[in-house]
Order: C-alpha cells, then sequence, then structure tokens
C-alpha cells in the first residue's frame, strides 16, 4: 500500500543554456544529484535532454513520478 512518504517523492531537472549545448540535470527532493547530460542547443536534443531526464528518474527509482523542469 502507498504511503504520504511515497506519493510526495519529487524528481527537479534544470537546465544550464547555452549557445552550442545545453547541460541538464536532476535532483531528487533532498538535493541529491541523480544525473548530469549534455545537449546539442536544438529542437533534437531539447527533445533528447526531456527523454534523458524521464528515463533517468525512473532508472534512478522514481518511475512515474512527476517531473518538474525548470530552466
Amino acid at each position: 500500500m502507498p504511503t504520504i512518504a511515497d506519493a510526495a517523492r519529487l524528481v527537479t531537472g534544470g537546465v544550464d543554456t547555452h549557445a552550442e549545448v545545453h547541460v541538464a540535470g536532476l535532483v531528487d527532493q533532498a538535493g541529491r544529484v541523480l544525473g548530469t547530460g549534455e545537449f546539442a542547443a536544438t529542437t533534437a536534443g531539447y527533445r533528447g535532454a526531456l527523454a534523458w531526464m524521464r528515463v533517468m528518474a525512473s532508472w534512478c527509482g522514481f518511475p512515474g513520478e512527476k517531473l518538474l523542469v525548470v530552466a
């Protein structure tokens, strides 16, 4: 049975934007870095960054969790 703690988990994604490459990162609600990645500053790169964030969140044990992306 799910608990209140399970329902409250949150993964936050942030992006440091640059002219040619963007650097994305994920942290959990305690501020622990779950991962970082570099992506081209193109439409394909943006899509890749979002897909990477979703896969990383799931791989780190947050499947189906709400992913809040801030830039």
